[in-house]
């Protein structure tokens, strides 16, 4: 009688999960290029945006203490933090690190469900570190990816 040597099959809902992340990375590694890129476009011309904006809206007359103003004022700072190097390179490292994560899952290797889970986590808290306004989208999005992968545990060794 001779032995068999099956490789597991990949469950197709896993199959559909994994294909979902690898074009997320995708998009979020293209973003992060284009954002670099941008970054140093701005580097280069030595300009600071935030500053010319509240230039420019002082100059304009504009009631700097509106309600407007403040939101535009944050918006823009924000901005300069989400362009910041230490901002991008995080972001980077998320990425490709979950990217390595939903890699081992797509071998359905268990160990790669705990790697992205953790990047999924840390990715919803990084931005709060950096001062970024919490995105709801971004956490509910991450939960339930992790509880749809989790669903999948069971053929996962």
């Amino acid at each position: 009688m001779s032995e068999v040597n099956e490789t597991p099959k990949r469950p197709g809902f896993l199959t559909v999960l994994c294909i979902l992340s690898f074009i997320a990375a995708g998009i979020g590694i293209i973003s992060m290029i284009i954002m670099s890129a941008a970054k140093g476009v701005v580097d280069a011309a030595g300009v600071n945006v935030g500053d010319k904006l509240n230039e420019s809206m002082a100059n304009s007359g504009m009631d700097m203490n509106t309600e407007g103003a403040q939101q535009l004022n944050q918006a823009m700072n924000e901005a300069s933090t989400v362009f910041s190097w230490p901002y991008i390179i995080t972001a980077i490292v998320l990425i490709l690190v979950g990217l390595w994560g939903v890699i081992k899952m797509w071998k359905l290797q268990k160990q790669g469900y705990y790697i992205y889970s953790a990047t999924q986590v840390v990715g919803v808290i990084v931005p709060l570190i950096f001062g970024v306004t919490f995105s709801t989208f971004s956490a509910v999005m991450a939960v339930v990816f992790i509880v749809l992968y989790g669903m999948n545990l069971k053929h996962m060794s």
